[in-house]
């Protein structure tokens, strides 16, 4: 099992309505399990830990091509104390709706 030691993570997590930022809960799961977290999305970050997030921060993830998974991703490492697999768990961008799999086809046909 490989430790969560080289994760550097940035986490944009909100509630389905946008009022209630839930990052703090998810960035202390994080550092619990001995990850570090970034506050700003910089070139050090490794993973975004996204949920109805800003479509900025999106963005900037995708274009530097980080991980950008989900909050069951961070739930599924710490139950299970092991790295799981990220792309079982991708983030979906709710102001577009698409998984980010299909995101990347797409950019990748319609370039």
């Amino acid at each position: 099992a490989e430790s969560s030691g080289g994760i550097y993570a940035f986490v944009d997590v909100w509630s389905s309505n946008r009022t209630e930022n839930y990052s703090k809960t998810f960035e202390q799961q994080l550092l619990d399990m001995g990850a570090k977290v970034s506050k700003t999305l910089n070139k050090h970050v490794t993973h975004v830990v996204f949920k109805d997030g800003h479509l900025a921060t999106w963005r900037k993830a995708q274009k530097m091509g980080v991980k950008i998974v989900s909050v069951l991703w961070v739930e599924k490492c710490r139950e299970t104390g092991v790295h799981v697999d990220e792309s079982l768990f991708p983030a979906v961008d709710t102001n577009e709706g698409l998984p980010l799999l299909s995101k990347k086809v797409c950019d990748f046909f319609f370039k």
